[in-house]
């Protein structure tokens, strides 16, 4: 079959044996990609939606881990063992 890999914001790369393509359209392609494989039409416009509204207003509502908790930082919960 081929690859299809986002970058990052507005940057992709799709290889289909010879066919390569990267860059802007890549990108359009690969979302329409990922959008048609998603199980539902509920699901499909939801994400689509989502999508345009990240796109068009440019925030990005990603959460990140800044910190790593330790077992000091609970101390009533009990100890598990691995």
């Amino acid at each position: 079959m081929g690859n299809l890999a986002t970058i990052g914001r507005n940057a992709a790369v799709i290889e289909f044996g010879r066919f390569r393509m990267t860059g802007w359209f890549a990108w359009w392609i690969w979302g329409i990609a990922h959008i048609y494989f998603l199980i539902g039409t509920r699901s499909r416009l939801f994400v689509a939606l989502s999508w345009l509204w990240v796109f068009l207003s440019g925030q990005n509502s990603a959460r990140l881990i800044t910190q790593k908790e330790t077992l000091k930082d609970f101390p009533d919960e009990p100890r598990r063992e691995p």
